[in-house]
């Protein structure tokens, strides 16, 4: 009777080691954590449009003309790929599992943020592609690196930089402007931070 006790209790704990490292599970938060990172693209994406669709409205209100067609889209918040990427979850206590962490989604909420306030997000790609573009220029002197880096570094992802809303519009206008980009920042924020606490409240 013990033996097939033992037996069937090797034949559990087999299973459950099986169950635990077949990357099922791992599976299906990655592809939850990129159904929230698109929502998150989304939520910038028409932030931005909703800020250009405010400028533009009141351009034309003055006679002025519009920047162009609305369908610039936001930077890339978890731009790389996912090795170059934090872990989903992270253990903060090997003695007690419940205490986790979600390192990518919080990074996302940071990187948003940050977009948000158009500040730039680091790019671990653009890293990778200066290491590697400083060993290929390794024999060449210091002041011929810092000028072919130089191009690099003066582009943004965010553009060329736009007048201060008091110089695009009448100072009566630019008041409002200024309070509805404001107001839309305000509430892009906020949704930011129910899909944040939502998507670690699911996990």
């Amino acid at each position: 009777m013990w033996k097939s006790l033992d037996i069937k209790k090797n034949d559990l704990l087999h299973e459950m080691h099986r169950v635990k490292t077949d990357g099922y599970i791992e599976s299906e938060m990655k592809i939850y954590v990129e159904e929230i990172h698109k929502l998150v693209q989304a939520e910038l994406d028409r932030n931005k449009r909703s800020i250009k669709f405010i400028k533009d409205y009141f351009h034309s209100q003055e006679g002025r003309d519009i920047t162009g067609p609305n369908d610039e889209n936001a930077p890339d918040v978890l731009p790389g790929n996912d090795e170059q990427l934090p872990p989903i979850e992270k253990e903060e206590d090997d003695q007690n599992p419940r205490f986790r962490s979600f390192p990518r989604i919080e990074l996302m909420y940071k990187n948003s943020l940050k977009v948000l306030k158009g500040e730039p997000i680091d790019d671990p790609r653009k890293k990778a592609a200066g290491f590697k573009k400083k060993q290929s220029l390794r024999n060449t002197t210091k002041s011929e690196d810092v000028q072919s880096e130089a191009p690099a570094m003066s582009r943004s992802m965010y553009g060329s930089k736009e007048l201060a809303i008091e110089d695009q519009f009448s100072p009566d206008n630019a008041k409002i402007v200024r309070s509805l980009i404001d107001l839309e920042r305000a509430s892009c924020r906020f949704r930011l931070h129910a899909l944040r606490d939502n998507a670690i409240g699911k996990l």
